[in-house]
């Protein structure tokens, strides 16, 4: 209803790995293996992250994770997913005031020419769960990322949406 027909939500299994079915619904992948290979992904390439605190969010992203297999991923987890597979993310939730918010989450050094392309939307339902945004015709979905991209600023600092969702 609030996306006009754009995208149409798929839902994930509530185990503690939804963000990681999300992120791997396209390429057919399970969740589970997704999240080990992200937990690898983030702990050989904390270093190389441009700012301290992004390396340490990337090293505790992993650790976290790796503690518990019904933890679940947040946004430093969709950043590092995003840098991996070169992939354009948009996270959307619902505000306190009921809008719905859309954020841009690709990695800074995703290229821009990669940014307009194939846009993944993941719904966070402002607690505990993602699900997937499906377009609902992939032609109007790419137009549209097309011009997000243009437009919507890249935050440099990882980390922080999963932490203050989780704080509510």
């Amino acid at each position: 209803e609030h996306f006009q027909g754009t995208f149409t939500l798929k839902k994930m299994r509530g185990d503690g790995n939804c963000l990681f079915h999300a992120l791997a619904d396209k390429s057919r992948q399970s969740g589970v293996e997704l999240r080990e290979q992200i937990m690898r992904f983030l702990e050989q390439n904390a270093v190389h992250q441009e700012h301290e605190e992004q390396a340490d969010a990337w090293l505790r992203e992993a650790d976290y994770l790796r503690s518990d297999p019904h933890n679940w991923g947040g946004d430093t987890a969709i950043v590092a997913f995003s840098l991996m597979n070169q992939q354009s993310i948009t996270l959307h939730w619902r505000g306190e005031d009921g809008t719905i918010q859309s954020i841009d989450r690709t990695h800074e050094n995703v290229p821009g020419e990669l940014r307009e392309q194939d846009v993944l939307h993941l719904w966070y339902n402002g607690q505990n769960h993602y699900d997937l945004l499906v377009p609902s015709n992939p032609e109007q979905q790419r137009a549209q990322g097309e011009r997000a991209a243009s437009r919507a600023p890249t935050p440099k600092v990882a980390g922080t949406f999963r932490r203050a969702a989780r704080a509510q």
